[in-house]
């Protein structure tokens, strides 16, 4: 038999912790709040506290008075509950912004080394601007220094084909 309410609190005892009562519980989603985004465990011990969430709600539903030990405790977790969100939309748009950018950065490198060729070699056929648009920025990087060494298409054309894997 353990007794949840006399365990010390910490990030070893958290999951315990949180199946106790009152107070304790409480002060356990507190600590469950200042865990650092990359605990390990952080995420499974997130998913219990919905859990519990969901099912105080479903209760409190069916229920037409609850304690208020019982509402604090719900108020609590749809704290805890908004701030993951609010995290995870962070973390979205950290990753849109990094995926934009690096979008961005290819395209752009794409239409300077394009502009370089049409200017060294005449206007590019549409198969070698269609393979110029797959190749990655390190790609198109090493062919805006090579091209300046270009006299024709054909070298456009080996160069493409010994240095690119598309």
């Amino acid at each position: 038999i353990v007794a949840v309410h006399q365990l010390p609190l910490n990030q070893h005892t958290l999951r315990l912790i949180l199946l106790g009562k009152g107070q304790v519980q409480l002060r356990a989603i507190e600590e469950l709040k200042r865990l650092p985004v990359n605990y390990p465990r952080r995420e499974s011990i997130l998913e219990l506290v919905y859990g519990l969430l969901e099912k105080l709600e479903a209760n409190r539903q069916t229920r037409k008075r609850i304690d208020l030990q019982e509402e604090e405790l719900i108020m609590t977790l749809r704290t805890a509950f908004r701030d993951k969100l609010a995290q995870e939309k962070q973390e979205g748009i950290q990753q849109g912004l990094q995926q934009g950018l690096q979008q961005g950065l290819k395209q752009e490198a794409f239409l300077f080394v394009n502009r370089l060729l049409n200017r060294k070699l005449g206007e590019l056929p549409p198969n070698l601007v269609t393979r110029l648009e797959n190749l990655s920025v390190e790609t198109l990087e090493s062919l805006g220094e090579a091209l300046l060494d270009f006299n024709s298409l054909s070298d456009l054309i080996t160069w493409l084909e010994t240095n690119s894997t598309t």
